[in-house]
């Protein structure tokens, strides 16, 4: 099976979390493996919180665990 599909750009990531969270439901998610092997998901469910939400997990403090929350835009944290 073939499926043509592009990136999307940075800046479809730099925008607001609660815009940029359900444009993403149905995309792919696609890592290539250190073997070169593709790991890939469809997104069903997203999320979009304020650093100042208890929910969210970088409320807190910094760590190795949460740190792409607090990177650039176009990271995932899943």
């Amino acid at each position: 099976m073939s499926i043509a599909c592009s990136a999307l750009p940075h800046a479809f990531f730099c925008r607001p979390a609660e815009l940029v969270a359900p444009e993403l439901i149905g995309c792919l998610l696609v890592k290539r493996q250190i073997d070169g092997s593709l790991l890939w998901g469809v997104v069903v469910e997203t999320e979009a919180y304020s650093q100042d939400e208890p929910a969210c997990h970088g409320n807190r403090r910094r760590s190795p665990s949460n740190e792409t929350l607090f990177g650039e835009p176009g990271q995932f944290y899943v």
